[in-house]
């Protein structure tokens, strides 16, 4: 059996994150994880694997809508590929997964060797395309008021500029979520267009949500896309992630049923002050189906 990696991006909520490793700690998973640097959480006190190895790191500050979260990203990946995994799900220290780990493990198996890469409409682009077009110097303004004035002048005196950072792209841009599940080939491939991605990146806004689809569409791996009908569905990646009610939503203990039935295989985002309940229901739940399944 080729087991498959977890890949975990973790900053806060140690018990939560605990209840994840514990339930994803199984024969068919080895774990990588990384702690953000400005994280509070220690090594002594992450949940110890008895079955799965486990590799934890904490090397990058990552901050939102930042390139140091494609950084961090790339960085795990090329960890975990010198293992060569089946497949390498990328998911965050405060996602649950919905289905016991033999059934997860099936499911991508089963489906080798689709690519499970979530795709915004491509009108979605037409308000985003200006987080790639400029130079996004201070990306992270929703904590620092005192900066966002001189932020947004820097971007609208670059629009009067005529600064252009996609006037001599070639790759058709596209955009999603960044929770993917991929196989060792394709991340080989990923890998290999670092420099195209740190050129094209780099200094931009929320550019976690552009690389994977457009390194993917731009390639020969278009053809193994899961679900290719660029709609936005979340059923392209096999998550559970709501827009519609949240930033994103978190999950509430009226969506118990809702999660467990559904074709999803990880949910994102839960939250021990929002709701613990619907934590712990998911946690005994999922902890019961592995004993009867493993």
């Amino acid at each position: 059996m080729n087991k498959q990696a977890i890949i975990i991006m973790a900053h806060g909520s140690i018990n939560l994150l605990n209840k994840l490793l514990e339930l994803l700690d199984s024969k068919y998973f080895d774990i990588y994880l990384h702690i953000d640097t400005k994280s509070n959480i220690e090594e002594d006190f992450i949940y110890k694997c008895h079955t799965s190895n486990i590799y934890i790191y904490k090397k990058f500050d990552v901050r939102w809508g930042d390139y140091s979260m494609v950084e961090t990203e790339l960085f795990m990946f090329e960890e975990a590929s010198k293992n060569n995994y089946e497949y390498y799900h990328l998911i965050s220290g405060v996602d649950l997964p919905l289905k016991s780990n033999k059934e997860i493990f099936n499911i991508f198996h089963s489906n080798y060797p689709k690519e499970f890469i979530h795709f915004e409409d491509p009108k979605v682009l037409d308000y985003k395309i200006n987080w790639i077009k400029y130079y996004h110097l201070m990306y992270d303004v929703r904590n620092n008021s005192s900066y966002a004035d001189y932020y947004y002048k820097s971007i609208e005196k670059q629009k009067k500029d005529g600064v252009d950072r996609l006037k001599n792209e070639t790759n058709t841009l596209r955009s999603g979520a960044n929770w993917v599940s991929i196989t060792h080939e394709f991340v080989i491939y990923l890998l290999s267009k670092k420099d195209y991605i740190c050129d094209r990146f780099s200094f931009t806004k929320i550019c976690d949500e552009f690389f994977f689809q457009t390194i993917v569409y731009n390639s020969e791996f278009v053809n193994n896309l899961y679900y290719d009908k660029f709609d936005s569905d979340y059923k392209a990646c096999l998550r559970a992630i709501d827009w519609n009610r949240g930033n994103p939503y978190t999950w509430r203990i009226d969506d118990f049923n809702d999660l467990i039935n559904s074709d999803k295989v990880f949910a994102r985002k839960f939250d021990e002050i929002i709701d613990n309940e619907i934590i712990d229901k998911i946690y005994n739940y999922i902890k019961q189906l592995n004993n009867e399944y493993d």
